[in-house]
């Protein structure tokens, strides 16, 4: 004891007898220098109890067999022990189970018990504790069982010894499992075999998808494949191919009209399609094959007398001058016929004539022997009456001076005058007059006549050509007026006539000033785009520098306009010397991007369908599917569509030349969540209906839990789905025991693929 304290209290654990005490505690006071170990008091009990009853000592109760130790402080002051030992007898506690048909009666300690129940009965043993006995008394009913079979036509189904093919109720009563007589319902279902015919039309160019083929072709195909309940089933595809109609119109129209075509309006003679929704569904193509007529045009000339006139176009006319007048041409077309009307003069003529002065000079029906001036009325070289009038000279027989005014080139006596001369004839006369005579020739000429005005001819201008005044006019082309209208090149001549009847002639070029431009149109790539184009190449003839127009705006020196709409153009150029040519072009619109989607818009949750975008002739190269999700792909033609609710799919696509287009098309969605289980399994370990599980339709994302419970809600089977596949099946057994034949409840948890969440629950009939 390490340094103790008077008057302080220790308590100390000491083991073993006097020198190391077990479980005794001594006191040591501030009187006492040393340690005495007093004797610790012990005691031994034995006692027996029964099996549930309880022994108590020292403040505490025992109810198990065993030894146990009591504290108590005895007179010295020291803990006295009390061991007890203590037997716990066994009551005697006896369980059994028994059944008895329902109406029978089961003998328990004297006792007849006919209903359900735990029995207990409480007897005295021989070691003077009482025992039990529990009984568990189940009253069997008299089955009544329902079962669910199965076929497909043309098997038979063994049911009682009977071998069964038609649907319908059959009974049989057997031993039960539990002793009892058991009646058996068999409900029967024969399942058909299913063949279905169908009929199918699809358009030329388009493709049919049927039994993983496609089917661009007419003709019967077949395939094979399981009904939902297993049976065989055989799909008779009858396919017919409808032709794309095609038409092919002719068409005329003036120049300067348009056609009315698909919706436009066509002013250039070409070659047309239109594409259309026929009366089979397919499309139908309308070739047009436009003519373009010109409006006619034509000039002729005319003349008349003076004083006579002309009808043309319902007038009568009298006077020199250009008429035109529209007619219609052999195809309907405006036709200008231009009149060129020429008056001619009434010719007046003169003669100069000399007689023998007593002789008489012939003139017409006359003899004339008298000077003098006489007039005459002939018919003139142009159809107009002509006048000659006759200056007759009456010479002397003598010496005689005459002054004749002949033209340069005229003859004379037989002499050609080409300047003035003097002819001397002497002796007779022709008349026989004796005489002299000497003609003084004065010869008469045009000198320095050409013809004026004359100029290069611009586009289809015109120029006037003028050949001054003068008593009379013959162009070369057969015009006698003092001027001519020209308006196309070449070389003119005209001979002039003066008062003395003396001519002269000149002839011009008329050379052409006219040029003759290469024009390119690009029409625009897209239908409503502003991306045509209008370009002066080249240009043959004409004098630079070049000026151009176009839609009457002002001339520039541009020679390309770019970002140009479909339509109407007025072209203009102008050269250096202001010459200018003119046309109008056309700009076509190429017909809209046409496409539309193909495929399945109604569907069962978990099915898919197929879309198609299907082109009317344009070249698609892009395509752009939004949303994407439930989509096997978003850049395709044909993606495969799965979406988990109803969706309206938007496609952009694009053709070769970047035109674009937007399509869409709703898929419908049927809410069906379907789970299938057969309502009856035998497994009797043949092959068929071994085992019995759920089965999941389209939709199903996983089956969570299936569970099958008994009658009495007792879970004899639990699996877990592995996706989409079934859950491992029940094979009829409850920890490696076989059951026997009853009805089953069964339950299962299912997700979809929306995210939602359903339990199915059904009952299943267990056969052997």
């Amino acid at each position: 004891m390490p340094g103790p304290v008077a008057d302080d209290q220790y308590r100390y654990l000491l083991a073993g007898s006097p020198e190391n005490l077990d479980s005794a505690f001594c006191r040591l006071t501030s009187s006492v220098n040393s340690i005495d170990f007093l004797q610790a008091l012990t005691s031994n009990i034995s006692d027996v109890i029964c099996n549930g009853a309880s022994y108590s000592i020292g403040g505490s109760s025992y109810s198990q067999t065993g030894v146990y130790e009591a504290y108590f402080t005895a007179a010295n002051g020291c803990d006295s022990i009390v061991t007890l030992e203590l037997t716990v007898l066994d009551t005697a506690l006896a369980f059994f189970s028994a059944s008895v048909c329902e109406g029978d009666t089961y003998e328990f300690q004297g006792n007849l018990l006919s209903a359900p129940g735990v029995y207990t009965e409480v007897l005295s043993a021989a070691n003077g504790c009482d025992s039990t006995i529990r009984l568990t008394l189940e009253v069997l009913a008299l089955e009544r069982d329902t079962i669910a079979g199965q076929i497909f036509e043309g098997e038979r189904y063994s049911f009682g010894g009977q071998e069964l093919a038609a649907t319908g109720f059959y009974e049989r009563t057997v031993s039960g499992s539990n002793g009892c007589d058991s009646t058996i319902i068999l409900d029967l279902l024969v399942h058909p075999v299913v063949n279905t015919n169908r009929a199918v039309a699809i358009c030329e160019g388009e493709q049919y998808s049927f039994d993983g083929q496609q089917l661009s072709a007419p003709g019967n195909y077949q395939a094979q494949y399981q009904s939902q309940f297993g049976c065989d089933s055989t799909v008779s595809l009858s396919l017919a191919v409808l032709p794309l109609l095609r038409d092919t119109v002719q068409a005329e129209i003036c120049e300067g009209e348009s056609f009315s075509f698909d919706g436009q309006s066509l002013f250039l003679a070409g070659i047309y399609e239109a594409i259309d929704n026929s009366s089979n569904g397919c499309d139908s193509i309308t070739t047009l094959l436009l003519t373009v007529r010109p409006r006619g045009s034509s000039q002729f000339f005319q003349s008349i007398c003076q004083g006579e006139s002309y009808t043309f176009g319902g007038q009568e006319l009298t006077a020199t001058g250009s008429y035109e007048q529209t007619l219609s041409t052999i195809y309907g077309c405006d036709s200008l016929v231009t009149l060129e009307l020429e008056v001619l003069p009434l010719s007046i003529g003169s003669l100069t004539a000399a007689i023998c002065e007593g002789e008489s000079y012939p003139f017409g029906a006359r003899q004339l022997n008298q000077a003098g001036v006489y007039e005459r009325t002939l018919p003139g070289s142009n159809g107009c009456d002509s006048t000659v009038i006759l200056e007759l000279s009456v010479l002397p027989v003598y010496d005689q001076q005459v002054s004749v005014d002949l033209c340069r080139g005229e003859f004379f006596a037989g002499v050609q005058v080409l300047a003035d001369t003097i002819l001397r004839f002497a002796g007779q006369t022709s008349n026989g007059c004796d005489s002299i005579v000497n003609y003084t020739i004065n010869v008469e000429s045009i000198p320095g006549f050409e013809i004026q005005g004359a100029r290069p001819l611009c586009g289809d201008f015109t120029i006037t050509l003028s050949a001054g005044s003068f008593a009379g006019y013959a162009w070369s082309t057969g015009t006698s007026l003092p001027e001519l209208v020209v308006s196309s090149p070449g070389w003119y001549a005209v001979t002039v006539t003066d008062q003395q009847g003396c001519t002269a002639v000149d002839s011009v070029l008329v050379a052409d000033e006219g040029y003759t431009p290469e024009v390119e149109l690009l029409d625009p790539l897209c239908a409503g785009e502003a991306s045509g184009s209008i370009s002066f190449v080249h240009i043959d003839g004409g004098t630079p520098p070049f000026l151009y127009s176009i839609d009457g705006g002002a001339f520039r020196d541009s020679t390309v306009y770019n970002g140009l709409p479909a339509g109407t153009y007025q072209l203009a150029i102008q050269d250096g010397t202001g010459c200018e040519w003119a046309r109008t072009v056309q700009l076509t619109s190429p017909p809209p991007l046409s496409a539309r989607i193909v495929g399945g818009q109604d569907i069962a949750l978990g099915d898919s369908t197929q879309l198609r975008v299907v082109s009317l002739g344009d070249s698609l190269v892009l395509f752009d599917w939004q949303p994407a999700g439930g989509l096997s792909c978003s850049d395709c033609p044909a993606p495969v569509a799965r979406p988990a609710q109803s969706t309206t799919y938007l496609v952009a696509v694009q053709d070769a030349n970047g035109c674009e287009d937007r399509l869409q098309v709703e898929i419908r969605v049927e809410d069906s969540r379907r789970l299938y289980a057969p309502n009856a399994f035998s497994p009797n370990e043949d092959g068929r209906n071994d085992v019995f599980t759920v089965y999941p339709g389209p939709g199903v994302a996983r089956i969570v839990a299936f569970q099958v419970f008994d009658r009495w809600g007792n879970k004899v089977y639990e699996a877990e789905g592995q996706g989409v596949a079934p859950p491992p099946g029940w094979d009829g057994t409850r920890k490696g025991q076989r059951l026997n034949p009853a009805v089953f409840a069964w339950l299962a948890e299912v997700e979809f693929i929306d995210g939602s969440v359903r339990l199915y629950e059904g009952e299943v009939s267990l056969i052997r």
